[in-house]
């Protein structure tokens, strides 16, 4: 059979169906880009509804080393039919789920990249970074009612960051309370190109622990997970009350009633077994994700290399990243171009993670 894939390859006039035919009828392909270079896979559906790579075309078949763009093909177009190809359906039939909205997808996917695990489901709408940008460009302008707004969005992640830092329910609403009068002054410093809206104001909040707490010297407290709270309660009502009323005497403008803003938080989502999503924000010009990752206790994250700035908040458990272990209210940055191993939490953990949606899934 592979005498047949590499002729049928090198047959470049002749129509993909008529390839197709001379292989095999239930055969697929589908063609990855690795270091400049173009290679293709066949794969079929079995009756399971599980996909099979059978070889891959212009390329020997056996074993290489695994650093070598043949076997980078190899795994990245082996995930790409596991995650992005057809599903079975209930009845038995499957269905090709390879209509995607628009060419970012498609390159998602052939690339074998978060994205195509994050986005293989396209029948949920979206939040768009656009919308959280929109609400800094509102606050830069004084407009409290979006100050709520983001506030309603962000603070329950803020809060749960300080709890973990402070081991403190009070310091943790004081410090909260910081974090977004920070929000409120310095929404006209924001730079979308440097960092997303969530991530901008997660590491105002680890700022401002930092001038409050000596790191070296604060308690560490594991979180005990559990099914019904993966981060800790919210502050009080009043928080915000304070908030509008501290913003109010600041700017000697009357301190406004506001309804509650209507903001429903996505709902989680199974990528992997074991790992969880919650997509909160996507930047598509910047291919670019915020979102709160959920990983069951025992459960890898897939190794992967960092297509940009990847940056993380452990709000939960513990988690490891190589050789470091992370406790909760670290934070850990990683740069374009490195790649993370192994990582991996026995306790199972919850974290905030803002990554580009072309991280390379191993």
């Amino acid at each position: 059979m592979d005498k047949d894939l590499e002729l049928a390859s090198s047959a470049g006039a002749a129509p993909l169906e008529q390839v197709k035919q001379t292989i095999h009828s239930d055969l697929e392909y589908v063609s990855i880009q690795v270091d400049s270079r173009t290679y293709g896979g066949w794969y079929r559906l079995l009756p399971d509804g599980q996909m099979e790579l059978l070889a891959l075309a212009n390329m020997h078949c056996e074993r290489r080393p695994e650093n070598t763009p043949i076997e980078q093909a190899r795994g990245m177009l082996a995930d790409f039919i596991r995650v992005a190809r057809p599903k079975q359906r209930t009845n038995g039939s499957s269905v090709d789920t390879d209509d995607y909205s628009n060419s970012d997808d498609r390159r998602d996917c052939a690339m074998g990249t978060l994205g195509a695990l994050l986005y293989a489901d396209k029948t949920r709408t979206r939040v768009s970074e656009d919308d959280w940008v929109a609400l800094l460009e509102s606050i830069a302008a004084a407009d409290r009612l979006a100050l709520r707004e983001l506030y309603e969005r962000t603070h329950r992640f803020v809060f749960t960051l300080m709890v973990q830092l402070t081991d403190s329910r009070e310091m943790a609403e004081e410090l909260t309370l910081d974090v977004f009068h920070d929000v409120w002054r310095r929404a006209p410093e924001y730079d979308a190109a440097a960092a997303s809206v969530l991530g901008w104001i997660m590491n105002l909040a680890q700022a401002r622990a930092a001038d409050r707490l000596r790191v070296e010297q604060r308690k560490r407290v594991v979180s005990q997970r559990s099914e019904a709270s993966e981060v800790a309660p919210c502050p009080s009502e009043a928080l915000w009350r304070r908030l509008a009323q501290r913003i109010a005497a600041e700017t000697g403008v009357k301190s406004v009633a506001s309804a509650t803003p209507q903001w429903t938080e996505p709902e989680w989502e199974e990528v992997a077994p074991g790992i969880s999503c919650k997509l909160l924000a996507t930047d598509t010009e910047r291919r670019r994700v915020s979102m709160l990752v959920r990983l069951a206790p025992g459960i890898d994250y897939p190794p992967h290399t960092h297509a940009g700035v990847e940056e993380l908040h452990l709000l939960d458990g513990e988690l490891l990243i190589d050789d470091r272990l992370l406790y909760p209210g670290d934070y850990n940055r990683a740069e374009p171009g490195t790649a993370d191993k192994r990582v991996w939490s026995q306790t199972g953990c919850t974290c905030v993670l803002i990554t580009s949606t072309q991280d390379v899934i191993a």
